[in-house]
């Protein structure tokens, strides 16, 4: 198997895994809400983010500066505030969610395009399987279409891949700056 048809058997299983969690989904939830658990987990899932993100910033030679630094900063107060404006718990879940399939995507595309086209066509697939994942919601008898999901999913996408360009510079925003 290629290093690109790895790239897009992890995007693919990783949708797959959200689809298919998504019959069950509705029972996990209610579950650890009855328990007391659920602002626990997705706290707990949020900061295992943050944490393999600081790990990467942090032991990346290659990001240890300034900009890196800065777009920590940012992605963590842009989450914070994007998370917290969700009164439900596991609305804030569709965030990580789908920033990790837009990266998964972008991945997948590198072997493709140029990066401009990696960035346009990985927010693109994520938004188009964001809303494959409501429209699944909308057939299933315990769940529901919501177009305001739709828009997170979107929107996490496009903050992700932002992060992503800032950390990396694919578009060399910034070397043409510092001329």
């Amino acid at each position: 198997m290629t290093p690109v048809q790895r790239r897009w058997l992890a995007f693919i299983g990783y949708l797959a895994a959200i689809y298919g969690f998504l019959p069950f989904g509705r029972d996990v939830i209610i579950t650890l809400r009855q328990s007391h658990l659920l602002g626990t987990v997705v706290t707990l899932v949020f900061f295992a983010a943050v944490a393999a993100g600081v790990y990467h910033i942090v032991f990346n030679v290659r990001l240890s500066d300034k900009v890196a630094f800065a777009a920590l900063v940012l992605l963590a107060v842009a989450t914070g505030a994007l998370v917290l404006g969700f009164e439900v718990p596991e609305e804030r879940v569709h965030f990580l969610e789908y920033g990790v399939l837009a990266l998964l995507a972008r991945h997948a595309l590198s072997g493709h395009m140029s990066a401009a086209a990696q960035y346009l066509g990985a927010w693109l697939l994520a938004s188009v399987a964001g809303w494959g994942d409501e429209l699944i919601q909308w057939v299933l008898p315990t769940r529901v279409y919501d177009l305001r999901d739709v828009a997170v999913n979107s929107v996490a996408a496009l903050v992700a891949l932002a992060a992503e360009e800032i950390l990396y510079d694919r578009l060399g925003w910034r070397s043409r700056r510092a001329k």
